[in-house]
């Protein structure tokens, strides 16, 4: 019976491609109109498509004119020329929706439709891959669309940025690869070798970086570009130590600022570029923009990683003295009179008794007062030391070093420590030498940052089986 319903009225993706149908055919129709268009005229199109949406226009009313002028720009460029199944992901990805794609019908190329429409917002895209190695690749090979379209492209690397810029050819790549036997010309002019590399980009842009294409820049540079490939480890990295800066000169992503005292076009948001350009002053609050990211392989970064902590931190120089001095107090506390032990929560408290304790010896009067809070912390963190965590049960002290037990094995761990400082507090207990700790400066994980995202799209072969998850 159930069968028999699904036969009649189709499945909820049936229905919702049914929907989106005659977008597609839409952008088919307009094809051969498209086809007619100069190179030196798409451009102009991009820079048309921005006046409209400035003139009121939104970007679904423009997607089928954008579809079909970001097909006709691959067909010129990559030789590649965007399938039926490949606009529907992208329609799917302007839409903020997963696109479920298997490996080999083209996400990488699937993701410029939805990834240019985004860009004439003039607020950024982000396109999110796996790898540094990807995000330099799909920036080199993607990046001929985008070029020939008139929007600049950049990928954030490890240490580094680039901007996609065909005239720009280093000379360690061309000596490089000039030793290649496919990218040798008999000619020395600079120009027949920026050829013959144009030629083995083509041929092989899937899976060769030609680095020549790829002008070194500021990662400033980078997120102004109007599409930004990079990893979302350096994507949130750059965002914590954006918070972490003092002035917006150290700034690295795109940002806006809100202000109640100031207004331009209306609008009580303002970039802080124009603001410095006009010399008014800055009032108010500083905000990253947050526009549009695609997420390829999202199951492996919204699910897998989803709460996997991006940290940065900074040696605590003073931490170690304090756990000593810690150690050496709790040490004089018993069982049932100043703390008591939950064998099943794995916990320790303090009773009143222990808690007045403390305070004595500390000479304050309120240890949970918000300026106690560190001492707070070394003593909870001395307490499970001495209290939960037992030598040669939880842990080991070979060769003056604290080594972690496997609760479940019975291995040991070394190089493994535990957080929050609790394995300074085993190491001042034990009375080998206390490891500087690490102060967290800013922390944030996956799943938190990318939902501060206007639109969030991604890319998957597996979407189906998450589904649930994802909702």
């Amino acid at each position: 019976m159930l069968d028999f319903i699904f036969k009649i009225f189709g499945s909820d993706n049936e229905r919702y491609l049914k929907k989106i149908q005659p977008l597609v055919d839409k952008i088919n129709s307009l094809e051969s109109e498209f086809e007619k268009l100069s190179m030196e005229e798409f451009p102009k199109m991009t820079e048309d498509f921005k006046e409209r949406i400035k003139n009121g226009e939104t970007l679904d009313d423009i997607l089928p004119e954008a579809f079909a002028l970001v097909r006709e720009a691959a067909k010129r460029t990559l030789g590649q020329r965007h399938y039926d199944v490949q606009l529907i992901g992208g329609i799917v990805l302007h839409q903020g929706k997963i696109a479920e794609m298997k490996t080999g019908e083209g996400k990488t190329l699937a993701a410029t439709l939805a990834a240019y429409l985004n860009a004439l917002s003039g607020k950024g895209v982000h396109v999110v891959t796996v790898n540094d190695y990807l995000a330099k690749r799909d920036t080199i090979w993607m990046g001929q669309i985008y070029y020939a379209l008139g929007l600049t492209t950049s990928c954030i690397v490890h240490d580094n940025a680039f901007i996609y810029d065909p005239s720009y050819f280093s000379e360690k790549n061309q000596k490089e690869e000039s030793q290649d036997s496919n990218f040798k010309s008999q000619n020395n002019d600079k120009e027949i070798e920026i050829e013959d590399a144009d030629k083995l980009r083509d041929e092989q842009g899937g899976f060769k970086i030609i680095e020549g294409f790829l002008r070194p820049c500021s990662r400033k540079e980078a997120y102004l570009a109007d599409i930004t490939y990079g990893t979302n480890n350096e994507f949130g990295f750059d965002y914590l130590r954006d918070n972490m800066a003092y002035s917006f000169e150290q700034m690295v992503q795109r940002c806006e600022f809100d202000s109640p005292f100031q207004q331009q076009d209306n609008s009580e948001i303002q970039t802080i570029e124009s603001a410095l350009t006009n010399n008014q002053s800055i009032s108010g609050s500083i905000n990253t923009i947050f526009n549009y990211a695609i997420v390829d392989e999202v199951d492996s970064i919204l699910i897998d990683e989803a709460r996997t902590p991006l940290i940065i931190s900074v040696p605590d120089t003073e931490a170690p003295k304090l756990y000593q001095q810690f150690s050496q107090i709790v040490s004089q506390f018993q069982e049932n009179i100043d703390y008591n032990i939950d064998e099943k929560m794995r916990s320790v408290t303090l009773t009143e008794e222990g808690i007045n304790k403390i305070e004595r010896i500390l000479n304050i009067e309120n240890i949970y007062t918000l300026e106690n809070i560190r001492l707070l912390h070394h003593l909870e963190q001395a307490l499970k030391a001495h209290a939960l965590f037992k030598r040669d049960r939880d842990y080991i002290v070979k060769d003056g070093e604290v080594i972690i037990v496997d609760e479940f094995t019975g291995r040991l761990m070394p190089g493994r420590r535990y957080s929050e400082g609790l394995h300074q507090a085993i190491e001042a207990k034990e009375g080998v030498v206390v490891k500087e700790e690490s102060r967290t400066m800013a922390t944030i994980t996956f799943q938190n940052y990318f939902r501060m995202y206007k639109k969030l799209a991604g890319m998957t072969g597996t979407a189906a089986t998450s589904a649930e998850e994802f909702e």
